[in-house]
């Protein structure tokens, strides 16, 4: 769950939940959000500049 809190590094404070468990993880910061965060990794999903992945 992301937030609208910032460090001092612009980065955005975030709630990793796991959702099967119902359980909250731990809160870390983003600079940029990811797509997916699954099995402890976060996933970022990018284009190049035609727009394709």
């Amino acid at each position: 769950m992301f937030t609208y809190s910032k460090n001092d590094n612009n980065a955005i404070l975030t709630d990793v939940l796991d959702l099967e468990a119902g359980k909250y993880i731990m809160s870390v910061y983003f600079q940029n959000i990811p797509a997916v965060i699954k099995d402890g990794y976060a996933y970022y999903i990018t284009t190049d500049d035609e727009g394709f992945a």
